[in-house]
């Protein structure tokens, strides 16, 4: 059984505004340990071009700490060179406090004294996975600094860092959050700004091993790193019939995140842009065993509800680490991979936080003699995200397909084999896709798809290289 609301789409906007990088202000904070670099730059939202600056640190990573950028809202009476001082002692705070062996990850929020950018109540930065923007540089691994009131920082402990991101998202309609401090907006998150939430009558636990989306089908899918195995085991043993709230960071592949606040009766979502809301992140899961099967959209997260037979399913599959699908309740465990070897130079690439699968907007077919099956980032997301805008992207993807497509009749009716396409550039890269075919097939169909390739032009790319392929299977018989 089923229980769905009604989903109100907040459409989000572009994430950057097209405009040419302009020269940051270079602040030396601790002389050859730690500097900030800080741009002036346009951010394009639903009501316009805003002007903010954004801090983006160098030198925290000597002390095990990811580098960290802080964006702030220029109000139209503020000049370029008046950026916000205050920030510059913050970032030696967070320098300080690593050095002591305390570094900062995503999800956990630092407490500053208040007055921080003027508000006697922005007493937290909250550090979220980085939101990058084109002007701006980015390097794999920094975070993003949110800067928010004591109660909203607090908030997150009991209710989810998603939660607090997605409110903060809904309120100027940016996904998967708003990444800039605006010092006269109004305090979304109160002491009571969650009254009324079931997280806060049942036992949650904060959960970055894993993260959950809800399908257009209904189907929810959790995906679990390999060490979330190890904590289920110690979940189990102290809460064997489930109840609880894993608390899940935004997934990396989802188009929308779920959205609550007190009084809401209807589901609503904040979505990325050109997205139609079809993979929901959600804030929490809450996995249960009883005697129907159920699954239910309750505010910002999902829960479900198994009998014994599929609850016995469940726990061993995420105790023993092993993938499962049910059929009722919609719900599939799927274990990422770390480790991906990479088919062009035999390198393994290793990612701590799995490798995703993502779905094209456009659907090619998935039957026929070449079939794509999935598009491998090789290049940290963040940093692609601020070298290509996604539209590029997929436009450039569009293109390969199109050219190894243009050459199926040259596809002998035996083959069958393995196409890989790849490409490691910018923009004035030339004759760069590189192609794989395993096993070796035709000469000359390897031949005419490689001169195909050969005459395509790369997206626009900003700021460093991209690494992208593009996998296909052949089936010569399907002609």
């Amino acid at each position: 059984m089923v229980g769905l609301l009604l989903l109100v789409v907040l459409l989000g906007p572009a994430r950057v505004a097209h405009a040419a990088p302009k020269a940051p202000t270079h602040v030396e904070l601790i002389a050859g340990k730690l500097a900030v670099d800080i741009y002036a730059h346009d951010i394009a939202t639903q009501h316009g071009a805003l002007p903010v600056w954004t801090f983006v640190s160098t030198g925290l990573a000597s002390q095990h700490q990811a580098e960290v950028r802080i964006t702030v809202k220029r109000e139209p009476n503020e000049k370029v060179d008046a950026y916000p001082r205050d920030l510059l002692d913050l970032y030696r705070a967070i320098y300080r406090q690593a050095a002591k062996g305390s570094p900062l990850t995503a999800g956990q929020w630092l407490e500053v004294p208040p007055g921080l950018l003027g508000r006697a109540d922005f007493q937290g930065v909250v550090f979220v996975p980085q939101v990058p923007f084109l002007e701006v540089p980015s390097s794999a691994g920094s975070l993003t600094g949110l800067i928010v009131t004591k109660n909203e920082a607090a908030s997150t402990e009991t209710f989810g860092l998603t939660r607090l991101m997605a409110r903060l998202g809904q309120a100027e309609q940016f996904y998967p959050t708003t990444p800039w401090a605006d010092r006269k907006r109004a305090e979304l998150v109160g002491p009571d700004g969650n009254d009324g939430s079931l997280l806060a009558k049942v036992p949650s636990m904060r959960f970055d091993a894993g993260e959950v989306i809800g399908g257009a089908d209904g189907r929810i899918t959790l995906s679990l790193l390999p060490g979330a195995r190890a904590l289920f085991k110690q979940i189990f043993a102290a809460k064997p019939d489930g109840g609880f709230a894993l608390l899940l960071p935004i997934a990396d592949n989802a188009d929308s995140c779920l959205v609550w606040e007190p009084g809401q009766h209807d589901a609503a979502a904040i979505v990325g842009p050109g997205s139609t809301g079809q993979r929901r992140a959600g804030n929490y899961v809450m996995l249960v065993a009883g005697k129907d099967a159920y699954v239910s959209l309750i505010e910002d997260g999902f829960g479900l509800v198994f009998p014994p037979a599929a609850w016995a399913k469940v726990r061993a599959a995420l105790e023993q680490g092993t993938p499962l699908t049910l059929r009722d309740p919609s719900f599939t465990i799927e274990w990422l991979e770390t480790d991906y070897t990479d088919p062009v130079t035999g390198a393994v690439e290793h990612a701590p936080g799995g490798f995703r699968t993502f779905v094209p907007k456009t659907p090619t077919p998935d039957t026929g003699p070449i079939i794509r099956e999935q598009i491998v980032l090789l290049t940290d997301n963040a940093e692609f995200a601020s070298r290509v805008t996604a539209e590029d992207l997929a436009a450039f993807l569009e293109r390969v397909d199109a050219a190894i497509r243009a050459e199926r009749a040259a596809l002998p009716a035996k083959a069958r084999a393995e196409l890989v396409v790849d490409f490691n550039g910018d923009a004035s890269t030339r004759k760069g896709l590189r192609l794989v075919i395993k096993p070796a097939i035709s000469k000359a169909f390897a031949a005419r798809v490689q001169k195909r390739l050969d005459a395509l032009v790369p997206p626009a790319i900003h700021g460093g290289t991209i690494h992208v392929q593009a996998h296909y299977r052949l089936d010569g018989a399907a002609h």
